[in-house]
């Protein structure tokens, strides 16, 4: 974090300060467990642990201030008593980028891709000068406060991801966090039984247009017809992406999964998996284009650029030497759709077999039996060999595919006897995908199958 004393930043999070007044400049924390030396411990109330009874944990780990609704006692270290945490968390957060004058903020949501266009973008924009972006998915009221607590004063960029389940989300996380480039992915179904439709989800995202100062760009994705008329509805500068946009793949094949693609003149081998990895990579290179960054500079990076977040077509092998992609952090139907088509693509360039692993897609309100219905007849349709659905909504999913004339589709309740069924007769040519809602654990199942331990 940029350097301030204790007793300012009691100042501005409206606080007391507890102990010595000295400048600070480590690193925030939530989890006592990272906590380092001269770090500064946030003690949030959580739903099955109280950050404040791990605060002499905290200050055993090198943290020599903390963040507190309550007094901590003989803990061995400074706090600020605060009346709300989460509250100081994000107060300390606006005045720190509030100081930050020589950063250049960009902001990515959509219904699907934020995480890795954002692993991507994070990579490229490192040659250009220091940047900072979240680890993993940190999208909400505290993941992105953190984030942008990590900038110091040699910082030239932050990517912060912005997440919603309600309208409204998106505008109080921006309102503090003064974007110059906003981008706009695609508008889908991810979490429409929480906003009630995808009109809502359209107008969630938009906040994030909205939030842009006099000056400022916005990036649209033209996936779909929502993200696209923002455009009209921007005030400022756009820079569209995709089939319909100024920044556009072409030629685009896939080798043995990764996407090739020619980007005026330029050629772009991607080290990530799918066909729809490449929406992710035109996004990162609109937001360079609005950035006036070297594109040749740019596209090397996003030649070099490698994944960075778990659980997201992340490819591994099982001991008989099967491919396996595992895409078990999140799931809506846009996104089981994507995945799926990529399994048979690189099934239909191996000898072997391919083999979709899927549960629950969650959040999905009204339309979720009839959402995992489509993704059953959509196995059948992809000629994909065998469909192991776990579950009730993997019940669905099979029950769908049989209807629709496939052979090899079966469901369990169990993640047990799920594995043991795929590993009776796995063969080095197959290739398996294994995905869900990050709420059903099938992390286990794919961890199992490259000779982990069940989870």
């Amino acid at each position: 974090m940029i350097a301030m004393r204790t007793s300012e930043i009691a100042e501005i999070v409206g606080g007391s300060l507890h102990g010595d007044d000295f400048v600070f400049s480590g690193s925030v924390v939530i989890d006592s467990r990272e906590a380092e030396a001269g770090s500064l411990f946030v003690a949030l109330p959580g739903e099955h642990a109280d950050g404040h009874d791990f605060v002499s944990a905290a200050a055993k780990n090198g943290a020599v201030l903390t963040l507190v609704a309550r007094a901590v006692g003989s803990a061995g270290i400074a706090s600020i008593v605060v009346p709300d945490v989460a509250a100081a968390l994000m107060s300390l957060a606006a005045e720190v980028r509030a100081r930050l004058s020589q950063v250049t903020v960009v902001g990515i949501t959509g219904s699907q891709g934020k995480t890795t266009t954002k692993d991507m973008l994070l990579q490229v924009l490192n040659l250009f000068g220091e940047t900072i972006a979240p680890k993993e998915s940190f999208n909400n009221e505290i993941g992105l406060p953190l984030t942008i607590l990590k900038c110091s004063e040699a910082t030239k960029f932050l990517v912060l991801e912005f997440g919603a389940t309600h309208i409204g989300d998106i505008a109080k996380l921006a309102s503090f966090a003064n974007i110059d480039v906003a981008a706009v992915l695609v508008v889908g179904t991810a979490h429409v039984g929480e906003f009630g439709s995808v009109e809502n989800i359209a107008t969630a995202k938009f906040e994030l247009i909205q939030s842009l100062p006099k000056g400022g760009v916005a990036v649209l994705g033209t996936y779909d017809l929502h993200t696209s008329a923002m455009a009209t509805k921007a005030s400022g500068q756009v820079v569209t992406f995709g089939p319909h946009g100024t920044v556009r793949a072409e030629e685009m094949r896939l080798l043995d999964g990764e996407p090739t693609f020619r980007f005026r003149g330029h050629s772009i081998h991607l080290n990530f998996t799918g066909g729809h990895q490449v929406a992710n990579a035109e996004a990162v290179l609109a937001i360079c284009e609005s950035l006036k960054l070297d594109m040749t500079r740019a596209v090397a990076g996003l030649n070099e650029a490698r994944p960075l977040s778990k659980w997201r077509m992340e490819r591994s092998h099982t001991p008989v030497g099967a491919l396996l992609l595992n895409d078990c952090y999140n799931a809506n139907p846009a996104s089981m759709a994507a995945a799926l088509e990529t399994l048979a693509e690189i099934g239909k360039a191996r000898t072997g077999r391919s083999v979709a692993i899927l549960g629950e897609m969650r959040e999905l309100g009204e339309s979720s039996r009839s959402a995992h219905e489509s993704i059953g007849r959509l196995v059948a349709q992809l000629e994909i060999s065998r469909l192991v659905g776990i579950g009730e909504a993997g019940e669905t999913m099979v029950k769908r595919a049989l209807e629709e004339g496939h052979r090899d589709a079966h469901a369990f309740g169990d993640h047990e006897a799920a594995v043991h069924f795929v590993e009776a007769d796995l063969s080095s040519d197959d290739v398996i995908l294994v995905k869900a809602s990050r709420g059903t654990h099938l992390e286990g199942i794919a961890a199992r199958l490259v000779g982990g331990v069940l989870q």
